[in-house]
């Protein structure tokens, strides 16, 4: 493969290795209620922060579900005490490595 200055050879046993690395991947899917602080919401990146009642801070996803007018409804909420209601998405590879995202569906 070349691309720009750079020219990469891939074996297809290389491709193969890294086709059963992904295809092995355990992925788990939950929804979660936290309760916390909402720290902020950006709406142009569709992106939140939170910080769970013990102290943790997370970020992450808005839908793509919720309108604009109800994000601009939770502004009021920012730094206040308030319940997320999120997908969580886990992905533990094959590697030992995991990978946590966070979709916001709601806030209460």
């Amino acid at each position: 493969m070349h691309s720009g200055d750079i020219d990469v050879e891939i074996s297809s046993t290389q491709i193969k290795e890294a086709y059963d690395r992904v295809s092995s991947a355990d992925i788990e899917e939950n929804e979660i209620f936290l309760t916390g602080i909402l720290r902020g919401l950006l709406l142009d990146s569709e992106r939140f922060e939170f910080q769970d009642e013990f102290g943790a801070k997370l970020s992450g996803n808005i839908s793509s579900e919720i309108d604009e007018a109800h994000l601009t409804s939770y502004k009021s909420l920012i730094n206040e005490v308030c319940t997320v209601h999120l997908r969580l998405n886990r992905t533990k590879f094959k590697t030992g490595n995991e990978n946590t995202e966070y979709e916001l569906l709601e806030i209460k």
